[in-house]
């Protein structure tokens, strides 16, 4: 029996490469953990957007899937610093689908928060 779908909800804008990682990141952990998820890079993936011009369309793609998919909602380390993700929190919340921070998942420690390029842990 599979686990439950969780939506990965973290700051993207201020750094996409870095975000990337870390979202990748939190996408490989959880996955192996046997959880379903959806990761925001993903569903945007292959579409001609621009983070910044076409930030509220990305935002309606995104929080569509999770208020539609999501049965709990992960956020990664800083998610309070990014204003999208707040604004998925509340939504989340609103929605009476459950916040959880990424240490309720997966047993780490800050240092496990960053990822190399390849997909490994440093």
């Amino acid at each position: 029996m599979s686990k439950k779908t969780i939506y990965i909800c973290g700051p993207i804008s201020y750094n996409p490469q870095e975000a990337f990682d870390n979202f990748l990141w939190a996408e490989i952990g959880l996955k192996r953990e046997g959880y379903n998820v959806i990761n925001p890079f993903t569903l945007v993936e292959g579409l001609d957007l621009h983070p910044t011009k076409d930030y509220e369309k990305i935002m309606r793609i995104c929080v569509s899937e999770m208020v539609s998919k999501a049965e709990e909602v992960c956020t990664l380390i800083n998610w309070f610093e990014s204003p999208g993700a707040k604004r998925e929190v509340s939504i989340a919340r609103e929605m009476k689908i459950p916040v959880k921070h990424i240490t309720k998942y997966l047993k780490l420690t800050i240092n496990d928060a960053t990822i190399n390029s390849s997909g490994k842990s440093s």
